[in-house]
């Protein structure tokens, strides 16, 4: 009896389309930091509006766009809370988002 080339698995399903958007904003996730749940995004910066400006609510530092960062609100309250932190100092943030 021949051997039969063949898979055993089936047909293969065509991937998904890479989205270059979603890709540029990153994964959304979510975090406990005490008792308070946060939703994190991180950001690639490359998207932002040319000369706009964010204020680091953790070092109060400046920065703008190109600059990779995080994108965070506490889940409860929704995105329109969302705050934008310097990578490490969302990982050492302790707090409420006012």
């Amino acid at each position: 009896m021949g051997r039969k080339n063949q898979s055993k698995r089936g047909k293969r399903e065509e991937p998904e389309a890479l989205d270059l958007d979603r890709v540029r904003m990153g994964i959304r996730t979510t975090v406990m930091k005490g008792s308070i749940s946060f939703t994190k995004q991180s950001h690639s910066g490359a998207s932002a509006e040319e000369g706009k400006k964010w204020t680091c609510p953790f070092c109060n530092g400046t920065f703008g766009e190109g600059v990779a960062h995080v994108v965070a609100w506490e889940t409860e309250l929704g995105p329109s809370i969302r705050r934008h932190f310097h990578t490490m100092c969302f990982s050492r943030w302790q707090g409420r988002i006012n």
